[in-house]
């Protein structure tokens, strides 16, 4: 059971991405292959110019800060999901009402950004606040299998 569940937590995670390749890159990986090639060496390029300036321009902090705000919401969103699962799944409440919160506390976080100089406290508390969501579900998974195998000695 337990690595039903993994495979479905896994499954729902990695769905988006496995759907496109499936779609994409698997129909067509020459082709592909062939387009990345010439963007990495146009980022290549880039890289090398920016290189030689010491200092970043506004586009490229924003571009940073939302690359950064994207993975937060990236982690909440996927360990959310296994919390809320495994939530449902024991008829937790405290755990059902902690996704929304979470999720609600995160999206408010971004607002700070509209502030000028806010991407330099709402980027760091969003990560924060992913970083605990990671911490928690690792909690929830934690004793989720050793309850689990506690169960499979006591049946033995």
């Amino acid at each position: 059971m337990t690595v039903a569940a993994g495979l479905g937590y896994a499954l729902i995670a990695l769905g988006p991405a496995l759907s496109l390749f499936a779609g994409v890159v698997a129909r067509k990986p020459f082709l592909v292959l062939t387009l990345l090639s010439r963007k990495m060496e146009e980022m290549l390029d880039a890289f090398a110019d920016r290189i030689s300036k010491p200092r970043l321009s506004l586009t490229d902090k924003m571009l940073i800060s939302l690359a950064l705000i994207a993975l937060g919401f990236l982690v909440i969103h996927t360990f959310s999901m296994i919390i809320a699962f495994n939530a449902y799944d024991e008829r937790k409440k405290s755990d059902q009402i902690f996704v929304p919160v979470v999720h609600m506390t995160a999206a408010v976080m971004t607002l700070v950004n509209l502030v000028p100089g806010g991407c330099l406290i709402g980027t760091p508390l969003l990560l924060v606040t992913a970083a605990l969501t990671l911490q928690y579900c690792w909690r929830v998974a934690c004793r989720r299998l050793t309850e689990h195998q506690h169960r499979q000695l006591n049946s033995n």
